[in-house]
């Protein structure tokens, strides 16, 4: 059986996130920014890049005339400039970090669908406790994979993220509706689940 989920923030380095996948982490941040207005800054350059255009233009145009994003604070003893709300150790981008768990024999996945269709508490747990859960985490797993390959992936993570996919499709023991779903996401469906 397998004990509850360990998180992990991108607050440790790259290096010791590496080691400690392998103690049983359920979840990990990736691409993390903690400095007010930083997403919208850093993703605008990546989809100028891939684009041509970025949703965030008027935002990080009109980014100045907000007072309290630009405010110093005032007073002796008090800094000078904004600062993330931590420091970060693993500046990675999420394509970086999928590449890297993809290297590592792990598969990511954005799976909510166990919350999103109240596969919680006691429903969540007779599955699990069956030993049934795989059927359900693991294609959901390639399936949102299968969807930031297609919408997000650069071209090396895209490759080696087909690999891992099929190599994992080999391992199921059902797998006829999970590649009408999987064809699906290739046509440009999106949230699909079991």
């Amino acid at each position: 059986p397998q004990g509850p989920g360990m998180i992990l923030s991108t607050r440790e380095s790259p290096q010791m996130r590496r080691k400690l996948l392998h103690l049983g982490i359920s979840q990990m941040s990736a691409g993390s920014k903690t400095d007010v207005g930083a997403y919208a800054k850093g993703d605008q350059k990546a989809e100028m890049e891939t684009f041509g255009t970025s949703p965030h233009l008027d935002l990080l145009e009109n980014l100045d005339d907000h007072a309290d994003v630009n405010a110093k604070p005032q007073g002796p003893g008090q800094g000078a400039d904004l600062t993330g709300q931590f420091s970060l150790l693993d500046h990675r981008t999420l394509d970086e970090i999928v590449k890297d768990l993809l290297e590592m024999g792990f598969v990511p996945s954005w799976c909510t669908a166990c919350y999103r269709v109240g596969r919680t508490g006691a429903s969540f747990m007779a599955i699990a406790k069956k030993g049934d859960i795989h059927n359900y985490c693991h294609p959901n797993a390639l399936l949102t994979l299968r969807e930031y390959v297609e919408d997000y992936a650069s071209k090396d993570t895209r490759k080696l993220a087909e690999s891992v996919i099929d190599a994992e499709k080999a391992t199921l023991t059902r797998t006829s509706a999970l590649e009408r779903k999987l064809h699906k996401v290739m046509e440009g469906e999106r949230d699909l689940y079991f």
